[in-house]
């Protein structure tokens, strides 16, 4: 989020083509115009960023939209203005999120039996807590210190990820 627009897009433009040779989706944050330049495969916002309507009127159906949401209402109302996925936290304490309060996780039950797109669970998730997410339906993850804090970035996230499979 910091530096000069110029930095961000040639980052982004890096990004992207490391992403595609491993067939990996990359996403930019609340910023349409990187999303279009750099040919990213698609943008994420947040509630106070540009209305996800105005959003697909410009980048149209092939590119992923998705929007942090705090509330059923919310998350009702993505979906229905075109959202490709749904993003709720934090639900545990987050480095990331500081001093937001945290969902209850009842929402995550209550969202994923009454929506419909995918549903991402964010914030201070670890090999410690992730279980009690998957016992309460959630399927999809967003992490950042639970693999980027570790010795060894690869190793940490297919740690992680054994732990979801195993679920």
């Amino acid at each position: 989020k910091g530096g000069s627009d110029r930095e961000f897009l040639a980052d982004a433009r890096k990004i992207k083509n490391l992403c595609r040779k491993k067939k990996i989706i990359f996403l930019v944050n609340n910023r349409l115009d990187i999303v279009q330049i750099s040919g990213a495969d698609g943008l994420h916002l947040g509630q106070s960023d540009l209305p996800l309507a105005e959003a697909r009127k410009i980048l149209g159906k092939s590119k992923i939209i998705g929007i942090s949401c705090r509330s059923l209402k919310q998350a009702k109302e993505a979906e229905s203005q075109g959202a490709d996925y749904i993003a709720i936290g934090p639900v545990f304490p987050s480095l990331t999120k500081p001093g937001r309060t945290q969902i209850k996780p009842g929402l995550i039950k209550s969202i994923i039996t009454r929506v419909k797109i995918p549903l991402f669970v964010i914030g201070g998730i670890n090999y410690s807590n992730i279980n009690k997410l998957i016992s309460y339906g959630a399927k999809r993850f967003a992490v950042c210190r639970a693999v980027c804090r570790g010795k060894n970035i690869q190793k940490s996230a297919r740690a992680l990820r054994g732990v979801i499979y195993k679920a």
